[in-house]
């Protein structure tokens, strides 16, 4: 036993002496042409070492890299791709003894990355890999070697290599895009992870500001990661992250993220909260949900999820607002289609239920199916309806000598409005409104059902009901030829007049049941098209009316009896 104990200290020994002598004989600095000239062999870069190579010795055997610098091709902005203000590296002398690489942590000082790329979209991030080059020749040596020789011995035992963390500090990247004309910048990046071994939960923490264009950002954030051989099963808990950002028409105040876990196939259940500005408008929103992103990543689901935010601003119809949302959303990857279900969203007090879908293409293709209880269009867009007292009569002035002055004629246009925005659009859905008012007129039992696809609209039911009476309509516009075509078919059949004169003019002089057939069709879409264009009928029919109780139809037969 002691002799075994003593060939341990020998071997001990002698490492630290091999090690010793390797530090005290061996100036790392001598290296620096072999370094510079083995990497313009791999890149075709210049790589610059200013500053000194020096060793540490015990505990661990380190070496530090100070002003380093991996040159840009001619013809960049800057003249350095990368630059490094100090590198630092250490190696456990006595683990090796048990063929473990002990690797402490890893430090970077002042790095600062540049990737451009010019107006011909040549990059200096080309031609780094030097893959092409010698690959017929790595090529060629491989086969050549005997089968044998590339399986390892029986007896060769695999290393056991351990990395202590890494450590980021005041990095910074500029990303430059002169073919696009972005450019994204991180003025400052500090990260620290901690032990790099897989099976055991890891500290990160990182604190990044930067600017996106003229959008500026400040993010932090923490989180423990759990690392899996196979990268794609690795995963993360504790995650937080709060932001801020800010441009000249938008004002992130704070941004908040937090998550209990994050993974694939692992529920995340996700709460977030957003305050800040936007043009005129103010913000205020928070919501939770619970993710799940299944193994292969190609079904996405939110369920559970409820936002709710308040507005604020001049550019709304109210000085503040409410809006919610609630739903479960999915999104399939494979298809590439974001499904809405169990939609329930909320305006103030004006309701929607219902679902929805948008399948993504080359247009966009979306389809709905929503429903209201009630919508009250006067209490939602914050506007006094109309007073029902009796309007005053308009007053005639008549011009001198008696005469009534003759009306301007007014010039029509004849100019079609501008309708290329429906060539992008596919929609298709179906609303229904169980109670409907504006400006004091009631409307029930509302449905409508409408397609606009490439520039066709196609209105396919439109029926209500109003004071006694029905509504049905159809029609359609055909936008893909100038001018536009139209056709509307419309019937109002046996409404009372009454109350909706009363709804809508405070009047109720006359009474009785109006009906209204209309088939029209038509060629353009101008005040003067709209007016000399169209051909068709419109019939109009009112029984049973009377005059502020007057029965006109009573008086014609007792006239003609008499």
């Amino acid at each position: 036993m002691k002799k075994l104990l003593y060939i341990l200290i020998g071997l001990v020994l002698l490492v630290v002496v091999a090690v010793g002598a390797i530090v005290a004989f061996i100036n790392p600095n001598d290296f620096k042409p072999l370094i510079a000239e083995e990497v313009k062999k791999a890149t075709g870069r210049d790589l610059v070492i200013d500053g000194d190579i020096s060793w540490r010795f015990w505990p661990s055997l380190g070496l530090s890299v100070e002003k380093l610098a991996f040159k840009n091709p001619e013809g960049f902005a800057e003249p350095d791709m990368l630059t490094l203000q100090q590198a630092e590296m250490s190696v456990a002398v006595t683990p090796l003894l048990s063929d473990t690489l002990d690797i402490g942590v890893v430090k970077l000082l002042g790095a600062h990355v540049f990737i451009q790329t010019l107006p011909n979209g040549t990059s200096n991030l080309d031609g780094l890999t030097g893959e092409q080059a010698g690959s017929d020749t790595a090529t060629q040596e491989k086969s050549s070697e005997p089968a044998t020789s590339a399986q390892p011995t029986s007896d060769t035992k695999p290393w056991a290599i351990s990395i202590g963390g890494l450590e980021l500090v005041d990095a910074s990247v500029t990303m430059r895009d002169d073919k696009t004309h972005t450019a994204s910048e991180i003025s400052s990046l500090n990260l620290m992870i901690g032990k790099l071994e897989t099976g055991l939960w890891v500290p990160i923490e990182f604190d990044v500001k930067g600017k996106q264009n003229a959008l500026n950002f400040d993010v932090k954030g923490s989180a423990e990661a759990m690392l899996e051989k196979d990268a794609m099963k690795s995963k993360l808990r504790q995650l937080s992250v709060t932001a801020s950002a800010n441009d000249a028409q938008m004002q992130l105040e704070s941004l908040s993220l937090k998550a209990d876990q994050a993974g694939l196939a692992v529920p995340m259940v996700i709460d977030f909260s957003a305050k800040g500005k936007s043009a005129d408008m103010a913000f205020d929103a928070s919501g939770k949900t619970t993710v799940l992103v299944d193994e292969a990543i190609s079904l996405i689901t939110a369920s559970g999820l409820d936002l709710a935010s308040t507005l604020s601003g001049a550019s709304l119809p109210k000085p503040e607002m409410k809006v919610g949302l609630k739903g479960d959303v999915t999104f399939d990857n494979k298809a590439q289609k974001l499904s809405l279900e169990k939609l329930h969203a909320t305006v103030d007090d004006t309701e929607f239920k219902g679902k929805a879908s948008v399948a993504l293409a080359d247009i966009p293709v979306i389809r709905f199916d929503v429903m209201s209880p009630k919508i009250d269009l006067n209490a939602l867009l914050g506007t006094p309806s109309k007073p029902q007292d009796k309007p005053a009569a308009p007053a005639n002035k008549p011009a001198a000598g008696g005469e009534k002055p003759a009306a301007e004629k007014k010039v029509l246009s004849d100019v079609e409005p501008d309708l290329s925005a429906l060539k992008s659009l596919d929609i298709a859905g179906k609303i229904a409104i169980d109670e409907f008012i504006a400006d004091n007129v009631e409307v029930s039992s509302v449905v409508t059902a409408f397609a606009v696809n490439r520039s066709k609209v196609n209105v396919t039911q439109f029926d209500a009901k109003l004071y006694g009476g029905t509504i049905n309509a159809t029609g359609t516009l055909d936008a893909t030829v100038s001018p536009a075509r139209y056709t509307a078919k419309k019937g109002i059949n046996n409404v009372s007049v009454q109350p909706l004169l009363q709804a809508v003019a405070g009047q109720d002089i006359l009474s009785g049941n109006g009906s209204i057939d209309v088939n029209v069709s038509g060629v353009g879409l101008s005040e003067k098209r709209l007016r000399t264009g169209i051909t068709g009928t419109v019939a109009i029919n009112f029984a049973d009316g009377s005059i502020n109780g007057i029965n006109i139809p009573e008086m014609i037969r007792e006239a003609k009896a008499a």
